[in-house]
């Protein structure tokens, strides 16, 4: 992936709901989005942190709110 394709999937397509979208493409996408934020989580650290708060993101989920905003919480304050 290149930076610019890192940008634009981080900065653009995260930062809107997509209603197409469905549950385990939402979860897969906050998956993607921990790995290539600064924050750089390994693919088994970031499957690890989705598990942790599955209850959570499907509760976001519902409410439409967009992978970046999760993802944030989730990697950032642990939940």
């Amino acid at each position: 992936m290149t930076d610019e394709e890192r940008k634009k999937f981080l900065y653009r397509e995260c930062e809107r709901f997509d209603g197409s979208m469905t549950y385990e493409e939402y979860e897969a996408a906050i998956k993607k989005y921990l790995m290539l934020c600064d924050w750089r989580y390994s693919e088994e650290g970031a499957e690890e942190r989705v598990m942790k708060d599955r209850e959570y993101i499907q509760g976001e989920f519902k409410k439409k709110m967009t992978v970046g905003d999760v993802a944030i919480d989730i990697g950032y304050c642990c939940g």
